[in-house]
């Protein structure tokens, strides 16, 4: 049963938000976190 208290439903959160990860190296390429070119 869901008891609806005036408030609408938390939108579901986007899958793609962007978060801090650590940075890796494939080769010389860093990957994740704030990697740069």
């Amino acid at each position: 049963m869901t008891v609806t208290l005036g408030m609408p439903a938390a939108p579901p959160r986007p899958v793609g938000t962007r978060r801090v990860s650590r940075q890796i190296h494939v080769g010389n390429v860093p990957v994740g976190g704030d990697a740069r070119s």
